[in-house]
């Protein structure tokens, strides 16, 4: 029993534990609620044990007061709950990942118990953290354990809807110093497709004809960092994005 909620006074500097007592094993993350400027209402994530005494204490856990007092918001639905995530257009609604039943969004943060409906097209059962593209209000990114990065898009709904079809390319190396291949896996391959780099803020800086099922594309005069990948077929169509980290 390690785990749980602490905080720091820089004055005494010293730490207090404000933890309920299903955070001392398996606390994963605090988010403090965006829409509180006080700063008093915190959102934690816990996941449950492997046996013994950390089983059934995970689920999301909230507090109005910094810690004095907190509130189960989820009771036995959710076994391990990693981060929540609040949409920053709507005040109401929040996305939570779990380490085995998915993604699952809540549309009424505002309520005591606020309930949950699952995001039937993200494709894996283990979301880590999600992100909304500061760019393009259209656009949700989720990371996983296990089956890489999607893209989610914001529908009219308020909800983000993901495409569930196969990936059919594959980049290497990545990390890489000075070159990617982009490869294409699939059976059918358009020769009116292009590869794109654009750097983090979305800026395109290059456009690529890919002319076979493998393309190699020289980063030579990239500087170091992280820049983004977008394979684009007819239309205009982004049918696969990636991020690429050159060294």
């Amino acid at each position: 029993a390690s785990s749980g909620v602490f905080i720091y006074d820089p004055t005494n500097n010293s730490w207090s534990d404000v933890s309920d007592k299903g955070m001392y094993y398996w606390t994963k993350d605090i988010v403090v609620d965006p829409n509180d400027l006080t700063q008093n209402t915190w959102y934690v994530a816990v996941f449950s044990g492997w046996g013994g005494a950390p089983n059934g204490l995970g689920g999301l856990y909230k507090t109005t007061n910094r810690g004095q007092n907190w509130t189960k918001l989820t009771n036995s639905q959710f076994d391990r709950v990693t981060s929540i995530t609040f949409n920053p257009k709507d005040k109401n609604e929040a996305y939570l990942t779990t380490e085995t039943q998915g993604l699952w969004v809540s549309k009424d943060m505002d309520q005591s118990i606020p309930s949950w409906a699952l995001v039937e097209t993200y494709p894996f059962r283990q979301p880590e953290r999600v992100f909304f593209n500061p760019y393009n209000d259209k656009e949700m990114w989720v990371s996983s354990f296990g089956n890489g990065m999607k893209v989610g898009s914001i529908k009219t709904t308020g909800v983000a809807e993901f495409d569930s079809q196969p990936i059919l390319f594959q980049v290497y190396p990545n990390p890489t110093k000075n070159f990617i291949i982009v490869q294409y896996i699939g059976e059918k391959f358009s020769k009116e497709t292009k590869i794109r780099i654009l750097d983090i803020s979305g800026v395109q800086i290059n456009e690529t004809k890919m002319i076979e099922n493998h393309t190699n594309i020289s980063l030579s005069d990239l500087k170091s960092g992280a820049y983004i990948l977008e394979v684009v077929t007819e239309n205009n169509q982004i049918d696969f994005r990636t991020f690429i980290f050159k060294q």
